[in-house]
């Protein structure tokens, strides 16, 4: 809600993505591997895997409000991505169709679904101010992206300090760290802010 109050518009893009889009975006290290959901049947083979971040969507969003001239935007997703650990199942794992699965396959399958976290992600581009008389345009940047991040953490009253980080996707000496202080002081790291690669 404080998103949409300061402008934001919310957006939802489908889950599905490419492998180099998961690759990109679903770990701050080049060259790590990132599990990801692929899925058997998917609805376009150039996106078979489940997303692991919110950006590709936020992007491809981006690319195409840019297309049609919309060159101002400050969108957000908060959603689902898919994160696969040991045990997920797999389409080896699965019962017969012809058979009603019993409570134990059930409980097997349910345990076996990866994890499901809500994220929250968020993109600035053009002007954050529009040219006004007397007044040029002022271009959105990394202040803007922090501020929207600061508010979102003050209204479900949380503090998160911004400690200078790399991330593959991002540009680097551009690139921040977001770190929620627990009330017992520790650094929880949620999340990163930065200028993305070209």
């Amino acid at each position: 809600q404080i998103l949409a109050d300061i402008g934001a518009t919310e957006v939802l893009s489908f889950p599905f993505v490419g492998e180099a889009q998961n690759d990109l975006f679903g770990t701050p290290e080049a060259g790590a591997a990132v599990p990801a959901v692929r899925l058997a049947n998917a609805l376009d083979a150039t996106a078979p895997y489940l997303r692991t971040s919110l950006l590709p969507g936020l992007i491809d969003a981006a690319k195409r409000n840019l297309a049609r001239g919309l060159v101002d935007l400050r969108v957000y997703e908060l959603g689902t991505v898919f994160r696969p650990g040991e045990g997920s199942i797999g389409s080896e794992t699965l019962p017969p169709g012809a058979a009603l699965p019993g409570d134990d396959v059930l409980a097997g399958l349910n345990a076996g679904i990866p994890a499901q976290p809500r994220h929250l992600a968020g993109l600035v581009v053009g002007d954050a101010v529009e040219k006004q008389p007397g007044m040029p345009a002022a271009p959105a940047g990394l202040v803007d992206v922090l501020d929207m991040v600061r508010q979102t953490a003050a209204a479900v009253g949380v503090t998160v300090d911004v400690v200078q980080s790399s991330h593959q996707a991002l540009h680097p000496g551009r690139t921040a760290q977001l770190v929620a202080r627990a009330a017992d002081g520790s650094a929880i790291p949620v999340g990163y802010a930065g200028e993305l690669l070209p």
